[in-house]
């Protein structure tokens, strides 16, 4: 994958392309992933993973490392470090 079609996966997240699934851990942690087309198991790094964390009336949205590529495991979901990142500027 180049780095443009890169750039072109993580808008299109950012716009609505539909997970392929989400994890409601409890009443304040949800996990959404979304997985390449040749995705073929959740233990491939080809999953691009959000984290919504509620805290009070804030919810913050954040991604493994930072990173809104397609290169993370669903299956090591809740083993990453996520933050939050600005959005994407074209």
């Amino acid at each position: 994958m180049t780095p443009t079609d890169q750039l072109i996966l993580n808008a299109i997240c950012a716009d609505g392309l539909q997970p392929s699934v989400i994890d409601e851990v409890d009443e304040n942690t949800t996990y959404i992933g979304y997985c390449l087309s040749d995705c073929k198991s959740f233990s491939e790094n080809k999953w691009l993973i959000k984290r919504i964390k509620a805290n009070e009336n804030i919810q913050t949205i954040g991604y493994p490392s930072g990173s809104r590529k397609f290169d993370k495991a669903w299956d090591k979901r809740t083993n990453y470090t996520y933050k939050i990142t600005p959005n994407l500027k074209a």
